[in-house]
């Protein structure tokens, strides 16, 4: 089951739905469907298969004149300091409307967009999830364990007037960015070049596109080489089925229903391999207790109010939907989304 689509308008969801961190403390949200990438295949970029690494997330608009003067420095600027590093994934996510190629059309004269994961985000919906407003630009910088280590607005610059340094490219702590995190090849493996782009693909966490690409240039490569490749991705996969069923399994875990949604997608992805029988196991396991059948039904509950919420467009009607998110969180206090609903409905 995939999380549910909010599909608010951006005027909705800013009167009514401002839970930033909402699924923990400060806990990055799931990218979710209102997200289009730029990946080229099925496989969407996810946090969870971004773990271990440091995560800078811009969000942007391209409408505006003045920010436009300053963004392709803004751009290029965290492209050159951290593009390179496997340890640091960039994502560039537009979210002022049109699609992924008016995205990379605006970036791509700004920056080289093979450093970036790009995405438009539909009506700003993620956005607004993760930090409970929408600026023109905000960058969110999400920690090696999915913690949202710092948001602030893009623009922020350490310079007055003339050439622009932005802070989260010239900041004087910027190594934290780089602290405690790891990569899928240890710098000790050295692989055939052969391998460089499926690497590439794994390092971003696009485990499924990675070994599609190992299957394409394997006879290019040593037999040992492609092995070492293939055994690092199901062990990157394995440490985190590993992980999720823990929080599956710790009852008091606030983060327990988006865990076994993400064994729920590792099944579906990695089938019959050792990884997905592993995540199999746990998600049967409790596929039919009674906490998970509430968290089903609290998060069908919460998308019907949010397509309702969708047509509230006078006072009357953001009264019904606060009072329907106020009652879901009453029915359903220790479920994510009753967490969520309570939250929402605070601010209505």
């Amino acid at each position: 089951m995939k999380i549910p689509r909010l599909v608010l308008s951006v005027c909705v969801l800013a009167m009514l739905f401002m839970h930033s961190h909402a699924f923990g403390a400060k806990q990055a949200p799931p990218f979710g469907e209102s997200l289009e990438w730029n990946t080229g295949s099925d496989e969407n970029p996810s946090l969870d298969a971004l773990a271990g690494k440091s995560v800078i997330v811009m969000f942007f608009q391209s409408w505006c004149p003045i920010c436009n003067g300053w963004s392709g420095e803004l751009f290029k600027q965290v492209g050159d300091a951290y593009g390179d590093d496997p340890k640091v994934v960039l994502i560039a996510i537009k979210t002022d409307g049109g699609d992924v190629d008016d995205a990379l059309k605006y970036l791509s004269s700004r920056t080289d967009t093979d450093k970036w994961l790009v995405a438009v985000d539909k009506g700003g919906v993620y956005q607004s999830q993760a930090l409970g407003r929408n600026e023109l630009y905000q960058y969110m910088w999400v920690k090696p364990n999915g913690e949202i280590g710092e948001d602030d607005g893009s623009g922020s610059f350490l310079t007055g007037p003339g050439p622009k340094r932005f802070v989260i490219a010239h900041s004087k702590d910027a190594k934290k960015y780089k602290q405690g995190t790891w990569k899928v090849i240890p710098d000790s493996v050295k692989l055939d070049g052969a391998l460089d782009g499926a690497v590439d693909l794994a390092e971003k966490g696009l485990f499924l596109s990675a070994l599609a690409e190992v299957s394409k240039v394997s006879s290019s490569a040593p037999e040992e080489d492609v092995a070492k490749l293939r055994d690092a991705i199901a062990n990157r996969v394995s440490k985190s089925v590993e992980k999720h069923k823990l929080v599956v399994e710790e009852e008091e875990s606030e983060n327990r229903y988006l865990s076994l949604l993400a064994l729920e997608k590792i099944v579906e992805s990695f089938g019959s391999s050792a990884p997905g029988v592993a995540a199999k196991e746990v998600v049967s396991a409790h596929e039919s207790t009674s906490w998970v059948a509430d968290e089903r039904e609290a998060a069908s509950d919460y998308e019907s109010i949010m397509r309702r919420a969708e047509r509230a467009d006078d006072a009357r009607s953001r009264e019904r939907i606060t009072k329907a998110l106020a009652k879901l969180a009453e029915e359903f206090p220790n479920t994510t989304y009753g967490r969520i609903a309570a939250s929402a409905a605070k601010g209505g």
